[in-house]
């Protein structure tokens, strides 16, 4: 009877020690994966640009705020601002949106609805961040927001970089 009982206990402890070699090996191998993950889910970055010469200096969020809400109109030089905003459905906008305003596009359309009773239009709107930079290169006095950082070749300021 004793015999059983040290054979019941030395069968449990080697099933817990090869359960823990197993887990052992698991941890390593999901420890390997995920170092090589790592550079695919690296940080996105969205860049606040301008047209070239529209503002001397970089932006914070607050700024950048009151010229999408256009609460601010005119730059230091009294140039128009004009913002430009990604369609209401695209992913950047909503990253825009709760990075600068700490709200989604849903939350500041009550905003929108007031300001339109004011006579007051929203920022315009471009289909693809692509036609985000152009507009912005094109356009003297336009601000804008991308995920890629603009070619140097083109008329465009970075005025800040967030790091999503």
């Amino acid at each position: 009877m004793v015999q059983n009982r040290y054979l019941i206990v030395d069968l449990a402890f080697l099933t817990m020690r090869c359960l823990g070699d197993i887990m052992n090996k698991i941890i390593a191998l999901l420890s390997v994966f995920l170092l090589l993950l790592a550079p695919l889910t690296r940080a996105e970055t969205l860049y606040i640009i301008a047209h070239k010469g529209v503002f001397s200096t970089q932006k914070d969020k607050k700024e950048i705020a009151d010229f999408y809400l256009l609460k601010l109109k005119i730059n230091a030089d009294g140039q128009n601002v004009i913002p430009i905003n990604l369609p209401f459905n695209h992913p950047l906008r909503s990253k825009f949106s709760l990075s600068i305003f700490n709200r989604s596009p849903e939350a500041l359309s009550e905003y929108w609805d007031r300001m339109s009773f004011r006579g007051v239009k929203p920022p315009v709107i471009q289909s693809s961040e692509q036609a985000v930079m152009l507009f912005v290169s094109r356009v003297n006095g336009a601000i804008g927001y991308v995920s890629k950082k603009p070619s140097e070749k083109l008329n465009i300021d970075v005025l800040g970089e967030i790091i999503l």
